[in-house]
């Protein structure tokens, strides 16, 4: 008998470190939702709520496979789970759970589970709901009556169990709503932004796809073709323009990436070739051909003087 005893104390501890490893992993993995669900919490929350699950009093035990209690929240689409006190009647947590309130239609859901040690689901210890108008409310009185917010003692009873209170401290705090002409000017500045964005990624693609061939950009593409065309332009000031805009958008936003700047300086200096070399040595052929022929060149000024740029095209 004290040999089985061994036996089962030393299996039953496997399984717990073994669970609670688990229930680290599950934790760690769901931390990035709810640091995305905070960091978005200003754009879109009218407050943040901050419970402290403190701990459960007198909880009803299971029959046969021990009582490991522990709090899962909901309020909402948003879950928090506190952390497992196994083999434990009256545990304390001591577990902050931060939620951000959207709206004041719904309650918040406090659920007492105990976990099954090896298989098969998790029990149903009692459960505690929280109306948020009542958790508001209380919290915009006191603040009316003071400058900072009164944290909310509450020791429930839980529901649905024939005996049993959960511990909570509540703290909920307003956040600061934008003013209409800021909002106006916040809006304003997030659809300058979301187009900016848009013309960026379009002429970027368009210019120097990375899933296209030469034959496929120059051939089927009038967009890209278009593109091209316009960075040959005889025309100093539309070159100027034309890659003073791509030099902002492989800028902005920052930092911009070597190779890309590195292929701007040589595509800007290698079309230069052409647009201010060669160009510029055919013309200057055809006005002397012009004026010779016309017999103007020693009269007419400097070669090519006489001649426009409508003749020359």
């Amino acid at each position: 008998r004290g040999l089985i005893g061994a036996m089962i104390r030393i299996f039953w501890v496997d399984i717990v470190l073994e669970v609670e490893a688990d229930n680290r992993k599950e934790t760690e993995d769901g931390g990035f939702d709810d640091e995305a669900e905070l960091a978005a919490a200003p754009a879109i929350a009218r407050g943040m709520l901050q419970v402290l699950v403190v701990e459960a009093r007198n909880l009803a035990p299971v029959h046969g496979i021990g009582t490991n209690p522990y709090v899962r929240a909901v309020l909402g689409q948003q879950v928090r789970k506190s952390s497992t006190a196994w083999s434990n009647l009256r545990p304390a947590w001591n577990c902050i759970m931060d939620f951000p309130v959207v709206s004041l239609n719904g309650s918040l859901e406090l659920e007492v589970m105990s976990q099954a040690p090896l298989f098969g689901g998790d029990t149903r210890l009692g459960y505690v709901s929280l109306p948020l108008k009542d958790i508001v409310s209380k919290s915009e009185s006191s603040l009316r009556v003071s400058a900072t917010p009164q944290l909310s003692y509450r020791c429930e009873p839980l529901a649905g169990a024939k005996h049993g209170e959960l511990v909570l401290i509540l703290d909920y705090r307003p956040l600061p709503r934008p003013t209409t002409r800021s909002a106006f000017f916040e809006s304003v500045r997030r659809t300058i932004r979301q187009w900016a964005a848009r013309f960026r990624a379009f002429f970027l693609y368009h210019y120097w796809p990375c899933d296209k061939s030469t034959f496929q950009m120059y051939l089927k593409e009038p967009v890209d073709i278009s593109l091209l065309l316009v960075s040959l332009s005889p025309f100093v000031l539309v070159r100027a323009i034309f890659y003073t805009v791509l030099l902002l958008c492989l800028c902005i936003p920052g930092p911009p990436d070597e190779h890309q700047i590195v292929q701007f300086i040589l595509a800007f200096k290698g079309l230069a070739v052409f647009t201010d070399g060669a160009s510029r040595v055919l013309y200057g052929l055809a006005a002397y051909y012009t004026c010779a022929r016309a017999g103007t060149c020693a009269t007419g000024g400097t070669p090519g003087s006489g001649i426009g740029t409508a003749t020359f095209l």
